[in-house]
């Protein structure tokens, strides 16, 4: 069996691809000392390090990070008089027009500040309908909600119609 000296070791040369660290090694401490040159030498807990190099110590375990992005990628559908068919996010919608405003509520996409949402869209209709406007790009607020538009057309007006989409993060 590895000692938990020789895994790190082997993390630290490059050697593993992949480095296991035992769980029950997981509340000790790495120790290594570093030599005038900034290279490292990993020693046990009661090995000493040489006169010309300096001991450093860290820990297997970290202190925990910040929160990440809460979701990444919504998806859901949409009802032509503008009921969602899923939890969420909410549809504003005047009847006739054909246009549809998805919102998306604070916290939807808690981290992702400063970045856009990109939405695309699929109409679900027999008939030929497509898309005559769309706001596909959309930033996203401090509080985490965004919220993007869309409008169909049958070729004659602008229609009512069955649709699901797909809105995702834009991370830059």
């Amino acid at each position: 069996m590895f000692s938990i000296r020789s895994l790190v070791w082997g993390c630290v040369a490059g050697v593993s691809a992949v480095c296991v660290i035992p769980a029950s090694a997981s509340a000790q401490v790495i120790r290594a000392c570093a030599n005038p040159a900034g290279q490292l030498r990993v020693i046990g807990a009661d090995d000493d390090c040489r006169k010309n190099e300096t001991l450093v110590t860290w820990n297997t375990v970290g202190q925990q990070g910040p929160p990440g992005v809460s979701k990444l990628v919504y998806s859901g559908s949409v009802n032509p008089n503008g009921t969602p068919q899923e939890t969420g996010f909410t549809v504003t919608h005047t009847a006739g027009t054909g246009l549809y405003q998805l919102n998306f509520p604070a916290g939807a996409f808690s981290g992702s500040t400063g970045n856009f949402i990109i939405a695309t869209v699929t109409p679900i209709n027999p008939k030929n309908v497509w898309v005559d406007f769309m706001s596909a790009i959309a930033p996203i607020a401090a509080d985490g909600s965004a919220a993007f538009s869309v409008e169909f057309f049958d070729g004659t007006a602008h229609t009512e119609t069955l649709f699901s989409f797909i809105v995702a993060v834009a991370i830059h």
